[in-house]
């Protein structure tokens, strides 16, 4: 009853309800007609049906109809791709070589008015390429180069674009997808029978990456739209040593090292700049939200096949970036922007599960335990200040600046608790901010 993030009866300020249809025609055609080549070619078409009803305060209306802010759209649109690609092998030379061919339209519902660019259709061909040449009977050389292509999510495309709508951010159906390049090159050894290793560097770029800037509307008023405009990267290398599966036991051990930077992490970054939020705009590259440095993993199986088995799965994690907020700081300085990081992350998870026969049916008893040593792990540092309304009245996220000061998650407002006249942090231990704690699932599948 006194518990404030139990949510009821349209209490929680965010109500969405999503739906989507797809019909899709595919074909694909593999030939070896011709000595030494492998040739794939194939085709594939959709057509989409979206619908989407998003609503912030769901209690409150607006224009007579429920919510406080309003986004609702029902879209139908199609894309397609095509792509050829042949991989030829001569003494132990591999060249896969190909290209893919992808289109996609916000639908004839959008006006030509609202693309600016004129193009309906959005296009691109991405070429593939990979090599891998054995230097010895133990050593072999691999290298990759190629192109993606992304559309954007059909929110940013299509919301806010009717006439009771009053999203903050309007979509705009002219977004061009986003388009990454990634260069990687490795090399793989074996060490003996039954392990091996590779190591590989990795750059990619990403363009094309969603941003929010202000344009006139068809009243003339000033609104947000969704654009194109931010730029990423990331660079690294990776370490795997396998242990293929023999003498009833696999095992694998990962390691990798990454920077990401990029514009921005925050699309509004920009915006906020030219409101007068920030102290200037950022002209470098920027740690983005999702630069952990390092990761590894450890995996082992263990597994006698057709009668029991389990197997345990141990992850590390550097700490994820974060901008340290101050009291009071009106206008934050950028280059503060994800200069700190979370602590590192550690879960351990073990699963298992062994086969019966019961009255000639198979039956399979399995248990699947996860967080095992339930570490404490920050899921997301900030979350919004329901349904508290003491929150976020120390000048910016009380969440984050709770966090810069004193290193502790989980929240907290600004309160004269002992009539000191100063104020004083009051922890809400919100359990939002935290990942799942340790859990344990037991089971019986029976196969008839």
């Amino acid at each position: 009853e006194n518990n404030l993030y139990y949510a009821t009866h349209g209490d929680f300020p965010n109500y969405n309800l999503n739906s989507g249809r797809t019909s899709a025609l595919k074909s694909d055609l593999s030939s070896r007609r011709w000595k030494n080549h492998t040739v794939k070619t194939g085709v594939e078409a959709k057509y989409n049906r979206v619908q989407n009803l998003g609503l912030t305060g769901p209690n409150l209306e607006a224009g007579g109809l429920p919510g406080q802010s309003r986004s609702e759209f029902v879209n139908y649109n199609p894309d397609g791709s095509a792509y050829v690609q042949d991989r030829w092998e001569y003494e132990g030379l591999v060249l896969n070589a190909g290209v893919r061919y992808d289109i996609f339209s916000p639908g004839l519902q959008v006006s030509d008015l609202d693309l600016r660019s004129g193009k309906r259709y959005k296009q691109q061909a991405s070429p593939r390429l990979g090599i891998a040449y054995p230097i010895s009977d133990k050593d072999v050389l691999s290298f990759h180069y190629g192109w993606t292509y992304q559309t954007p999510s059909r929110n940013v495309v299509f919301q806010n674009r009717g006439v009771n709508s009053s999203v903050n951010t309007r979509g705009n159906p002219d977004l061009e997808p986003e388009t990454n390049i990634s260069y990687q090159a490795g090399m793989q050894h074996l060490f003996s029978r039954d392990v091996s290793g590779q190591f590989t560097v990795f750059f990619k770029d990403i363009y094309g990456l969603l941003r929010v800037r202000q344009e006139s509307d068809e009243f003339g008023n000033l609104v947000n739209v969704w654009s194109n405009g931010d730029y990423a990267s990331a660079r690294g290398f990776e370490a795997t040593i396998n242990k293929s599966f023999s003498h009833k036991f696999s095992a694998e051990i990962d390691y990798s090292y990454q920077i990401a930077t990029g514009v921005a992490s925050d699309p509004t970054s920009a915006l906020n700049f030219f409101n007068g939020g920030t102290l200037y705009l950022p002209i470098s590259e920027q740690p983005l939200a999702w630069d952990q440095r390092t990761t590894l993993s450890l995996q082992a199986v263990v597994r006698d096949p057709g009668k029991w088995g389990f197997r345990m799965l141990w992850g590390y994690g550097s700490g994820f970036p974060f901008t340290p907020t101050f009291r009071n700081d009106r206008k934050p300085d950028p280059i503060l922007d994800n200069s700190r990081y979370l602590p590192s992350t550690s879960r351990l998870t073990i699963d298992g599960d062994k086969f019966y026969k019961l009255w000639g049916q198979s039956v399979t008893v399995y248990f699947d335990a996860r967080n095992v040593l339930n570490a404490s792990t920050i899921g997301g540092l900030v979350q919004t200040s329901f349904p508290n309304n003491n929150l976020d009245r120390a000048g910016g996220s009380d969440y984050l600046i709770y966090y810069t000061e004193t290193g502790r998650a989980g929240g907290a407002y600004l309160q004269d608790v002992n009539g000191d006249n100063q104020l004083d942090w009051v922890p809400v231990h919100d359990p939002r901010v935290f990942q799942e704690g340790r859990a344990v699932r037991m089971g019986v599948n029976i196969t008839f």
